[in-house]
């Protein structure tokens, strides 16, 4: 009896366990692998997500997102004779042809067609060395710094290198444009006849969350056979090549967030089944939490040395994050950095920070800053509150116990008033009934 009991308890704490730690890199396939908010970036899961990998035909990501950057979409494109067949997967465009930057965009990321990324390439920027450095040159801007681009369609190259960090923050920027939302969610394109070519080019998206049903693809989940498909998924591109193996760069909307995953080198189904155990625990264990919204009075500051001025700092931007269900939130502080401030201060100008964090990570950060121009010297700052502004940051819950205490309070001022009232009425009462005994 008491081992069993021993048993029992053991599956409970092991059971808390994983409520508690939640994923586990041992619960990912692929060697790499990261899962991102895909509004602010913030980091929900990862393993590995620094190391080397060979990106296949995820590049395709960074090449149509500058592409609908810098072009317009009903620009003219004559193919040239260096773009077309490049194998192994193909459009089939045809030395001469004339199509447009968008239905070769459709090409690119429906298809995966290797020629439209090339035929994009050089229409761009005349070569595919010089729209390499177009490509490493917006990577940067975003913050991929460890990765490198040769080619624009990701076949393979020793040199042509990314990670999983650097390409979810591809991806990210990619899907808030609009456009590219649109080509990664479409299953089936369709390119009328052309001057080179009479028949009609379909386009097949190869992505198994958007069409993956039947015996062919399920997968094990969760104890279950189910179909690869998955309704929530919305983007955005599968890669492969021999050396690269599987890799895919997933998207997900529900309950008004966006998660992003990315997978490498996996093996058989791994992708399909690591990209939605990454997106599931997401949209399980994370809800979005507005922890500081732009224009709030954050602190007001004495200047040093001004004993007479004082300025408010206001947060810059919102503070919006992905929180972890399992934590405390009342744990949850805010931390205000404040430069060394001397005058005269410019409105808008960055005067510190303020952060939030939970233990030691970090959840958010925005500037603070001057609402006002602060000149000369021994001048008390104007109180300047935006419109929207609130002057507490204080969670939800503590403004509710606060109202709740001044009710408890005026609730018992009120009664010993009313308690005072009743002793004098009785004690005048008393007086009376006191007179007229005394005058019978």
């Amino acid at each position: 009896m008491k081992k069993l009991v021993s048993i029992f308890l053991l599956i409970i704490l092991i059971a808390n366990a994983a409520i508690v730690f939640g994923l586990t890199e041992n619960d990912i396939n692929c060697p790499s692998a990261i899962l991102i908010d895909g509004d602010s970036g913030e980091i929900l899961f990862s393993k590995n997500p620094k190391a080397k990998m060979y990106p296949a035909s995820l590049t395709k990501i960074l090449t149509g997102l500058v592409i609908l950057e810098d072009c317009n979409l009903d620009d003219i494109v004559t193919i040239d004779k260096s773009a077309v067949n490049t194998e192994p997967s193909i459009m089939g465009l045809k030395s001469g042809e004339k199509l447009t930057v968008e239905q070769l965009l459709y090409g690119l990321m429906v298809k995966s067609a290797n020629d439209a990324a090339r035929a994009l390439a050089i229409y761009h920027s005349g070569s595919y060395e010089k729209f390499a450095e177009a490509m490493n040159e917006k990577a940067k801007s975003l913050g991929a710094m460890e990765s490198n681009f040769v080619t624009p369609n990701g076949l393979h190259n020793s040199e042509h290198y990314t990670t999983a960090y650097d390409m979810s923050l591809i991806a990210m920027t990619a899907m808030k444009n609009e456009k590219f939302r649109e080509l990664v969610k479409t299953t089936i394109y369709e390119i009328p006849a052309t001057n080179k070519d009479e028949n009609v080019k379909k386009l097949y998206n190869k992505n198994r969350f958007f069409n993956g049903t039947g015996s062919k693809y399920k997968i094990d989940y969760k104890g279950k056979t189910i179909d690869i498909k998955y309704e929530i998924v919305d983007g955005i591109k599968t890669g492969y090549t021999s050396a690269a193996r599987q890799c895919f760069a997933g998207s997900a909307y529900k309950d008004n967030k966006r998660l992003i995953s990315i997978v490498f080198k996996g093996e058989g189904k791994d992708v399909w089944i690591d990209t939605r155990t990454l997106l599931d625990y997401g949209f399980e264990n994370f809800t979005p939490e507005m922890l500081l919204e732009k224009n709030t009075l954050v602190e007001t500051y004495q200047v040093e040395g001004e004993k007479n001025t004082k300025i408010n700092l206001y947060a810059r931007d919102n503070i919006y994050t992905m929180v972890n269900n399992n934590y405390d939130k009342s744990q949850i502080k805010a931390i205000t950095s404040v430069d060394k401030i001397t005058l005269p201060v410019e409105k808008g100008s960055s005067l510190g920070t303020v952060a939030y964090y939970f233990e030691d990570h970090k959840l958010g950060e925005t500037d603070l800053v001057s609402a006002t121009d602060i000149t000369g010297q021994d001048i008390i700052a104007k109180e300047t509150v935006y419109p929207e502004a609130s002057k507490s940051t204080q969670p939800k819950w503590m403004k509710y116990l606060i109202i709740f205490g001044k009710v408890i309070l005026t609730i018992f001022v009120w009664r010993i008033i009313m308690t005072m009232i009743n002793l004098k009425k009785r004690k005048k009462k008393k007086r009376r009934k006191s007179g007229i005994k005394k005058d019978a």
